[in-house]
């Protein structure tokens, strides 16, 4: 019928499990009679003995789907940490720009922009670990495919000297807020 009463539970218990008094006194089995019948009728249907089976199981882990994605991402996670500390790295023996080039690509950089405003949301989408810090080669792929300026407008060695003013301690990273200071008044934080 799909349903044990507690005779049978109890003969399942005593008998087929060989649980003896001493290691589940009969107020316990009583207990887990219990809450095994969820809606008290006497009877425990093979929903409710699943469910409750399901409680005593180890909680499942990740599935292999989940765990290559987590891996995959920890690589990434890894790759791009590795970026951040040689990225950028090679132009601190760039010159940086002049008070008067910082003014100029400033406005450059700002007439690309759509909303002048909406600079942060352009660079943060750059800066894909949520840090907010952006390398060089995150800060040049803006430069040259969201902005969409070309090498003949902005050669590299001026976006060199221009990341060289931002990056002023050469970590190989800047933060959102210098990009910003810089792009709103053309000035590099130092």
């Amino acid at each position: 019928s799909g349903k044990i009463t507690y005779q049978e539970f109890s003969g399942m218990v005593r008998e087929e499990l060989q649980l003896r008094k001493a290691e589940l006194a009969d107020w316990r089995m009583e207990s887990l009679w219990s809450a095994l019948d969820k809606d008290k009728s006497g009877f425990v249907t093979m929903q409710e003995f699943g469910a409750f089976m399901k409680r005593g199981q180890p909680e499942k882990g990740p599935t292999w789907k989940e765990r290559l994605q987590n891996e995959q991402d920890e690589k990434g996670r890894q790759a791009r940490l590795e970026k951040q500390t040689t990225s950028g790295r090679f132009i601190s023996t760039v010159e940086p720009a002049s008070a008067e080039e910082l003014q100029q690509l400033s406005v450059l950089l700002r007439e690309q922009l759509e909303d002048p405003k909406m600079w942060s949301a352009v660079f943060r989408k750059a800066a894909s670990d949520g840090s907010g810090n952006i390398t060089f080669d995150e800060f040049s792929g803006v430069v040259r495919q969201d902005l969409k300026l070309k090498k003949s407008t902005l050669p590299d060695a001026q976006l060199q000297r221009l990341w060289r003013s931002l990056d002023v301690d050469s970590s190989g990273f800047v933060v959102m807020q210098e990009i910003g200071l810089f792009l709103e008044t053309g000035l590099a934080c130092d």
